[in-house]
């Protein structure tokens, strides 16, 4: 029997992605939420050992682009209460609060002065490592003196509130996408590997060396962050390929980094212009207007009206086979087939449950389909749903082309059939969940 624990690679991201531009809507721009500020003092009792008061204090502003194609951090920083002549260097240091590190990068004057001055300011690029420090409160700016030339004014250097927040979420997501599961996986809390993700925190690594990195997840924006002591919560929004998911996500601070701990599916902000069209899950059935779905430019609204629990996958098919004759065809132990592109998913939806699927795009031209692959949990055989009639297809013809996709029947036409068709077409409802992970939802498969 085959087994399929899934989880949303929204819930796996979530926190990812945040409240996408909407009509109405007040959100950051990526390039703005890029841009993480902050301030910090330099002194003496930061130094270790202490260094007593009256040798020299300091103030620094500093700027971090953590757009992935910069990775900038630029300092302004002043030291008081010292003559100029007495500042021998300072630099950015590696080590977190209280302990003494190597140094990384020399600060300067504009011009590139070193010594003798006490105001520094300029550009340094940072390497994914430095970033991944800087995230977790691992660097330092230590201004070093004749009369201390270990350091006498110090300052960790910790990135602020929301900004923190984004900052971590954005290493998450770079892991992701660089296929780093040890630090894909440092973005959660145990808790955030069960809740968010579905994975048991001793095989998760295990488990995510089979899909992760297979779509781009980026990072929009960050709203409504309510931070408490060691917790917060943000509403977010993540885009994965070419769909949105819409979260509340909570956090808890965890050795500087903000980490992902449980999160709750809301709907998707829907874009102005874009129309919605109801969708009714039944046994065994998607019940639509496919009229309103033919521009490619719609979100789904679904409500499952039905007892169990179904799912919603859809793929866009280069075929103009039969979708069950094409099914057929597939071999269940190579790679998915190259006619399969994934779009999006909604899985698990319960019996009562509504949401929506929203697209960050409208879906180009083509033909597409929608399979439900759960199993009938009311038939002893466990017949999956879309071999009872739970697939629908439909055009995409935005230019008036002509998009015609073969008929091979939508719901409850294909019943007859279910006794010629194997049950490892449930396993191939596995291998196109992890296909495509870049869509909403993603497996963690339990084969028995």
């Amino acid at each position: 029997m085959l087994n399929i624990k899934r989880a949303s690679l929204g819930a796996i991201m979530t926190g990812l992605l945040l409240m996408l531009a909407a009509a109405g809507l007040q959100t950051e721009t990526p390039a703005e939420a890029a841009i993480l500020t902050w301030k910090a003092n330099l002194t003496g009792a930061e130094e270790n050992p202490p260094v007593p008061a009256g040798f020299g204090t300091g103030t620094g502003e500093f700027y971090f682009d953590d757009a992935p194609s910069e990775r900038t951090l630029t300092y302004f920083v002043t030291v008081t209460g010292i003559d100029a002549a007495n500042v021998t260097a300072a630099h950015i240091h590696r080590g977190p609060v209280g302990v003494n590190g190597p140094v990384i990068y020399p600060i300067t004057a504009p011009d590139g002065t070193a010594a003798g001055i006490t105001y520094f300011a300029g550009t340094q690029k940072l390497t994914e490592a430095d970033v991944a420090d800087l995230r977790a409160g691992n660097l330092y700016v230590n201004v070093h003196s004749v009369a201390n030339p270990g350091g006498f004014a110090r300052a960790q250097l910790f990135l602020p509130g929301s900004s923190a927040i984004i900052s971590s979420i954005q290493g998450t997501i770079d892991a992701w996408n660089d296929q780093d599961v040890e630090r894909f996986i440092a973005g959660f809390t145990d808790a955030g590997l069960v809740d968010v993700l579905a994975l048991d925190p001793e095989t998760a690594e295990a488990d995510l060396e089979t899909f992760i990195g297979e779509d781009e997840v980026s990072l929009s924006s960050l709203t409504n962050v309510r931070i408490s002591g060691t917790t917060a919560t943000g509403d977010l929004v993540l885009e994965v390929g070419n769909a949105l998911e819409a979260y509340t996500q909570d956090f808890v601070l965890e050795g500087g980094i903000w980490k992902l701990d449980s999160a709750v599916l809301v709907p998707a902000p829907v874009p102005a212009g874009v129309q919605t069209v109801d969708m009714e899950l039944r046994e065994f059935a998607f019940v639509y207007d496919k009229s309103k779905v033919t521009s490619g430019r719609f979100a789904i609204e679904y409500d499952n009206t039905g007892d169990q629990v179904h799912e919603i996958v859809l793929f866009k098919l280069d075929t103009t086979a039969p979708l069950l004759q094409f099914l057929q065809s597939v071999d269940m132990e190579g790679p998915p087939p190259e006619e399969l592109e994934f779009i999006a998913a909604r899985a698990p939806i319960e019996a009562g449950e509504q949401g929506n699927i929203v697209f960050s795009q409208p879906l180009s031209n083509g033909r597409y389909a929608l399979i439900c692959f759960l199993p009938d949990t009311d038939d002893p055989e466990e017949t999956p749903h879309f071999i009872k009639g739970m697939f629908s297809e439909f055009p995409v013809d935005a230019g008036g082309g002509g998009v015609t996709p073969p008929s091979t029947g939508d719901a409850g036409l294909i019943a007859s059939h279910s006794q010629e068709l194997s049950l490892s077409f449930l396993a191939l409802g596995a291998i196109a969940i992890v296909a495509g992970l870049g869509g909403l939802t993603v497996a963690a498969r339990r084969v028995r």
